[in-house]
């Protein structure tokens, strides 16, 4: 039985997301993903993840159309057109 707040390691968050594991790293780096915990203070300390944050990371891009995707995209990213959603 799984519960929201079962802790994940790197690699289980992945796969729940569909990505790889290094895809996972660079958004923690960049701080893209979704949140993490470090248990401990060392460099090498484990990273885990709770599943209702990476549940909530899903929800919050989920759309109804490429519309309304492109316009949310907008928001986060200017250089990213409105109407086409091409660079500019």
């Amino acid at each position: 039985m799984t519960h929201q707040d079962d802790l994940l390691t790197s690699t289980e968050t992945a796969a729940l997301l569909g990505i790889k594991r290094g895809t996972l790293e660079l958004w923690r780096q960049k701080g893209q993903g979704p949140k993490f915990a470090k248990l401990g203070t060392a460099s090498q300390a484990h990273i885990r993840y709770r599943r209702s944050d990476v549940i909530a990371f899903i929800e919050q891009r989920l759309y109804a159309s490429t519309s309304h995707y492109t316009a949310a995209l907008a928001t986060l990213r200017p250089d990213v057109k409105r109407a086409g959603g091409a660079s500019e």
